[in-house]
């Protein structure tokens, strides 16, 4: 059995059933010779005897020659019977390929020859043709089997139609459309085929529509196809050819102004204006590798109007009415220069977003960006606005606002400004040499981040300094958060706010707040500014504003006032909550100062967690000033005090507290120390005839707090009226029959206090022994 299975495996002829399959009639040669090997007639003529020049006798085993791939037919791809019980495999050999003609023949590779435009030209810019301004190109192929290829496009996707008319195995006509907007640049073209994808590069290329001014060297004509070699003359013509998508480059300085035929017209002369948009929605306008100039011919014109998706790269504009003017959007910009408008660089109206990217905006009549808008965000990164007669940035209407480095410096108006319905995000802000810094209002949600100057990229460094009039104004805001840096301890190491001190300069703050839901501010440093740091209540204005509450957190406040007439730390005017936390009030008239107009409660005020307050004796002038807290003017009820854990009022000349109205001061872990043994004011003044606590907590003055008395008094009446301290009581007690009103017996020990002879005994009060409103109210209740 292995035998056989060995034969047939070698010759495949080993049966009648084979015989006659593999030895068909109309091939009888193929048996000639061979051996019957089962006694059975396999002969062609039917005698039972091999005819076959061996002679073999029956039963004897007879062989079988297979037929070859090239009996079979050379370009046949795929199986086939050897006629000897075997399958035969036909594959192409090299260079022949299986399916080259058809899926089941073998033949030579396709291939693709050449691709050459027959028509209009190989170069095709964007601008060329008639409306809908696609432009029809057809390409001509040459190669071999080029009869399988099935579909065309080019690399960036156009699909082209094939002329199946004219198409045979060698050739091929291919029609394309090149519409505008198609990317510029070189297309490949790739042709489908049963064996792969067949290509040729740069068969077509797009080029931007140029435009090279009449007055280069070698200038470009309105009446040219717009193309490199045959670029327009005048920008307006360009974007009259222009649709969606199209790119216009503009030739640039070095080579001439853009000037003749340029501009649309405005309605009026104001920033306000609208026109007629002049550049087709899509479109994108660009230096040609470097800044085009483009200089007004003149009249009440824009260089740009857009009122769809826009881009505007590498230009400058001068002298225009209004530089770039959107009406619509989006907006996309990368390296503008806008100078000399006449009423500003750049106006943006309608609800679409906007995006610039360095940006510089500078000398212009009016402001530097004016944005009224319905809705939209306005993006901007690396932005300068310097020397405009407006605002640098004035933000109206209803948008958010993301700005990344910003600098807005010496602009005869604000430096930023924002009344807008939104939010409102700057990091790496400096706001220089302004008329005012930063000024919010509206419903303004803003949150401004100022790096250290000096700070590494991308931010150089984040100021708000020597501007006119306020550094922040805050009215009407939502919320601020004014964030700075710090780099250490030292007030040297925080962000700056400072003023012009020393300059004549109006006696505004450095930090003015109104109406604000809420303001919070970290890691500054507030000096130099002309008369109050921060100031909470517009100067002046009845009645006193209302607050939710200001929060100052890490920051310094010193050396403000002019040398003459040193100024204050901080002034609250309004009924918000003001609360300090490591703060350092420094080198001040008056470190805070509480002021109310008889409408409301004004506070309360805490200073918490390592806040200070240290004055400067040498600048004192009268009683009122180096004066840590000064609570003074007519208020409605009384006015609250906190001096929490961890604080520190101390080397105050003329005094820690003084209260001229009515108030309850409340110390709990505090530190108060008066400035020299000569000091003629205590810690505690009070020079009122209504309503006044003071609580030392709970346990007084050995308790909760530390005091450094050295002229041994706690607290003093200081009303002008007083000439002379009556008595002094030092570690005794304090009887309750000596109350006209009849109040709690108290102790109070150590350093002992003082009070005027023609004055009602002050009322001590440890933590929660409050003997109430009620009782002593003759003339002035201070009770402890």
């Amino acid at each position: 059995m292995r035998y056989f299975l060995a034969v047939i495996g070698l010759t495949g002829c080993v049966n009648f059933t084979q015989v006659q399959q593999h030895c068909p009639s109309e091939n009888p040669a193929l048996c000639v010779g061979r051996t019957n090997i089962d006694g059975v007639d396999n002969t062609t003529d039917g005698t039972g005897e091999n005819t076959g020049p061996t002679g073999a006798t029956g039963n004897t085993q007879m062989t079988c020659t297979p037929r070859t791939c090239a009996e079979v037919g050379a370009l046949f791809c795929g199986t086939a019977d050897d006629n000897c019980g075997t399958t035969l495999i036909c594959a192409c050999t090299s260079p022949l390929l299986c399916g080259a003609r058809t899926a089941s023949t073998c033949g030579a590779p396709p291939s693709l020859t050449t691709a050459v435009v027959a028509s209009p030209a190989a170069t095709v810019p964007q601008g060329l043709g008639a409306a809908p301004r696609n432009v029809a190109v057809r390409v001509n192929v040459t190669g071999t089997g080029l009869g399988a290829v099935s579909a065309a496009m080019l690399s960036d996707g156009s699909a082209g139609a094939i002329d199946s008319a004219s198409r045979t195995e060698t050739t091929l006509a291919i029609d394309f459309m090149i519409p505008h907007g198609a990317t510029p640049g070189a297309k490949s073209l790739l042709l489908s085929h049963p064996t792969g994808v067949l290509s040729q590069s740069s068969v077509i290329t797009v080029t931007p529509i140029k435009v090279t001014p009449a007055a280069a060297a070698a200038p470009g004509s309105d009446s040219a196809i717009g193309s490199t070699l045959a670029p327009f003359a005048t920008i307006n013509h360009a974007l009259s050819v222009a649709a969606s998508g199209d790119t216009i480059l503009l030739a640039p300085a070095a080579i001439a102004n853009h000037t003749v035929g340029l501009g649309a017209a405005l309605s009026s002369s104001a920033c306000g204006a609208t026109g007629t948009a002049n550049v087709p929605a899509g479109v994108t306008i660009r230096g040609d590798g470097a800044l085009a100039s483009l200089i007004s011919p003149g009249g009440n014109v824009a260089a740009f109007i857009t009122s769809g998706a826009a881009t505007i790269n590498l230009i400058a504009v001068e002298q225009f009415t209004i530089g770039v003017l959107a009406l619509g959007g989006p907006l996309q910009s990368d390296e503008l220069f806008v100078g000399e408008s006449t009423a500003c660089a750049v106006s943006l109206q309608g609800n679409g977003d906007a995006s610039f990217s360095r940006l510089v905006m500078q000398a212009n009549t009016g402001d530097g960006l004016h944005a009224n808008k319905t809705g939209g965000t306005v993006t901007l990164n690396d932005i300068v606005a310097d020397g405009n007669t407006g605002d640098g940035i004035a933000l109206y209407g209803t948008m958010n606002g993301s700005f990344t480095k910003t600098s807005v410096t010496l602009n005869s108006g604000i430096g930023l400004s924002a009344s807008i319905i939104g939010n409102l995000t700057v990091t790496g802000l400096v706001a220089d040499d302004n008329g005012s810094g930063l000024w919010l209002t509206g419903s303004t949600n803003a949150t401004i981040d100022m790096p250290l100057p000096g700070a590494a990229a991308p931010f150089a460094k984040g100021t708000i300094s020597r501007n006119g009039y306020n550094g922040v104004f805050a009215a009407g805001s939502a919320a601020l958060q004014l964030r700075g840096a710090t780099g250490g301890t030292g007030a040297a190491t925080k962000s700056p706010i400072r003023g012009k001190r020393n300059t004549g300069s109006p006696n505004y703050a450095c930090l003015e707040l109104d109406d604000a839901a809420s303001v919070v501010l970290r890691d500054l440093d507030v000096e130099e500014c002309s008369s109050v740091a921060m100031r909470i209540g517009i100067n002046n204005n009845l009645p006193f504003g209302k607050m939710t509450s200001v929060q100052m957190y890490s920051s310094f406040v010193q050396n403000n006032g002019e040398i003459a007439s040193p100024g204050i730390g901080i002034l609250n005017r309004s009924t918000s909550a003001v609360y300090l936390d490591n703060v350092v009030i420094q080198d001040q008239t008056i470190g805070i100062l509480i002021e109310g107009d008889g409408n409301s409660t004004v506070g309360p005020v805490t200073i918490a967690n390592g806040s200070r307050i240290v004055l400067n004796d040498d600048l004192c002038s009268f009683e009122t000033e180096c004066v840590g807290i000064l609570l003074q003017g007519t208020i409605g009820s009384r006015t609250l005090i906190n001096v929490n854990t961890g604080a520190q009022i101390s080397e105050n000349p003329n005094g820690g507290v003084f209260m001229r109205s009515p108030g309850q001061l409340t110390l709990r872990n505090a530190t108060m120390a008066v400035a020299s043994a000569a000091s003629t004011f205590s810690h505690i003044r009070i020079d009122t005839s209504t309503d006044i606590r003071v609580d030392l907590g709970t346990g007084g003055e050995n308790g909760n707090n530390s005091f450094v008395c050295s002229d041994g008094y706690i607290l003093r009446d200081a009303r002008p009226t007083t000439t002379t301290i009556a008595s002094t009581i030092s570690a005794s007690t304090y009887s309750a029959s000596s109350c006209p009103g009849g109040c709690n017996s108290n102790t109070f020990g150590g350093g002992g206090f003082c009070f005027a002879a023609d004055q009602v005994p002050l009322i001590l009060y440890e933590g929660t022994n409050d003997p109430g409103a009620g009782a002593c109210s003759t003339r002035g209740l201070l009770s402890f």
